[in-house]
C-alpha cells in the first residue's frame, strides 16, 4: 500500500510540474505578444541593464557610445556636444551626467524603471538624503531595440530639463553666433 502511494503522490507531482511548466510557457509566449503592444518588464529589466552599461561606459569620449545607446537624433546631438569646437572645447567642458568638473556625486538611487505609454523611464539620483538630482533616462523601441530617446534632469532648481531640448537650444545658438 505504501508503494501505490508513493507512486500516486510522484505522479501527482510530475502532473503539477508539467501543469506549471505549460502555464508558464504560456505566460512567455503571452509576454512576447505583449511586447508588441508594450513595454513589458523584461524590457524594464534590460533598460535597467542598458542604463548600468551606459554609466559605465567612456560616453563623451568614446565616439562609438552615442551610436550603440541612443536614439540616431540624440546620438547626433551627443556628438555634436562631446566634440571640440574651434576654440578646442567641446559643449560638454565638464562631465555632463554628473554635471561636475571636479569630483564625483554618490549614487544615490538606481530605479526601479517604470513604464509610461511606450516609453521606459529609468531614474538615477546622484548626491545624498539632503541634496540630490535625478537624471531620468527615457527608453523608447526603435527597429526592435530599446534605446534613449532623451536624459530629463530634476533637482537642480531648474525643474525638469530635457538633454535634448538643452543640446538642440544650445547647437543653434552657437551656430547662429558662427562658434
Amino acid at each position: 500500500m505504501n508503494k501505490t502511494i508513493q507512486i500516486l503522490l510522484l505522479v501527482a507531482v510530475c502532473l503539477t510540474a508539467s501543469s506549471l511548466l505549460m502555464a508558464s510557457d504560456a505566460s512567455d509566449s503571452s509576454s512576447s505578444t505583449a511586447s508588441a503592444s508594450g513595454p513589458t518588464k523584461r524590457d524594464i529589466a534590460y533598460c535597467e541593464e542598458d542604463t548600468k552599461s551606459f554609466l559605465a561606459s567612456k560616453y563623451c569620449s568614446d565616439k562609438s557610445v552615442p551610436l550603440r545607446y541612443f536614439t540616431p537624433e540624440f546620438a547626433s546631438l551627443w556628438a555634436w556636444a562631446c566634440t571640440p569646437d574651434q576654440s578646442g572645447f567641446p559643449f560638454y567642458n565638464y562631465e555632463p551626467i554628473l554635471e561636475t568638473q571636479d569630483g564625483e556625486p554618490p549614487m544615490y538611487r538606481f530605479g526601479p524603471g517604470i513604464i509610461e505609454d511606450d516609453k521606459i523611464k529609468v531614474p538615477v539620483s546622484y548626491g545624498d538624503s539632503e541634496s540630490y538630482f535625478t537624471k531620468e533616462f527615457v527608453f523608447v523601441k526603435v527597429d526592435n531595440q530599446w534605446l534613449i530617446e532623451d536624459i530629463y534632469t530634476t533637482g537642480r532648481g531648474a525643474g525638469r530639463r530635457s538633454e535634448v531640448a538643452h543640446l538642440e537650444k544650445n547647437r543653434a545658438f552657437r551656430s547662429n553666433s558662427g562658434q
